[in-house]
């Protein structure tokens, strides 16, 4: 219930103080061609697909420029997706995500239902949280370290919740983003499945 509260309060709050920002990325966006937002679906928590809405960061189609093993083949972010991702402001739309209660401000992220259904049994209990904006994994290495890996802090997230340990990750959060620890502008499938 107190986790609830604080993303109720916190998503709210975020959203009213931040919306003259959202709607000027919104508008930088839509000028840069292409619909404003992605709306991916992933896997949440009992591994329900949810919605996971962003700022469109890649060209429209970015898919169609991947090879067989999931490299990109040309650069697939637009000049805006580059400073959006390099600060995070492409993941504030998940804010809607939160107050409605399909996400979380801190949890494990959420992940592809392709990759749900081919997880190891051992790694379920990261899908009995509600899937976060920031999480364990975020802060302690974000896109440098193995899914398996990822997967391991997941869990131990969920092992060991506490209000303070969210208080603890949001903290860090700042820094991870602020620097820009551990981000990658595209996908390494060289990690992705170790």
């Amino acid at each position: 219930m107190t986790k609830r509260t604080f993303d109720i309060v916190v998503s709210a709050l975020l959203l009213l103080i931040l919306a003259p920002l959202l709607i000027v990325v919104a508008v930088l966006v839509r000028a840069d061609g292409g619909p404003v937002f992605y709306n991916a679906i992933r896997a949440g928590r009992d591994k329900k697909p949810i919605s996971t809405p962003k700022f469109r960061s890649m060209i429209v189609n970015a898919d169609n420029f991947l090879d067989s093993s999931g490299r990109p083949t040309k650069d697939r972010i637009t000049k805006v997706g580059r400073v959006l991702r390099r600060f995070s402001f492409d993941e504030l739309p998940q804010l809607f995500s939160v107050l409605i209660g399909t996400m979380s401000i801190v949890g494990p992220r959420p992940i592809l239902i392709s990759d749900a259904e081919q997880i190891d049994a051992q790694f379920d209990l990261r899908f009995r949280a509600r899937p976060g904006i920031t999480g364990l994994a975020q802060v302690s290495g974000r896109n440098s370290i193995t899914w398996t890996k990822r997967y391991e802090l997941d869990c131990q997230y969920v092992r060991d919740w506490s209000f303070l340990l969210d208080l603890k990750i949001l903290r860090r959060t700042i820094s991870v983003v602020l620097f820009g620890i551990g981000m990658s502008m595209d996908r390494n499938p060289d990690q992705a499945r170790p």
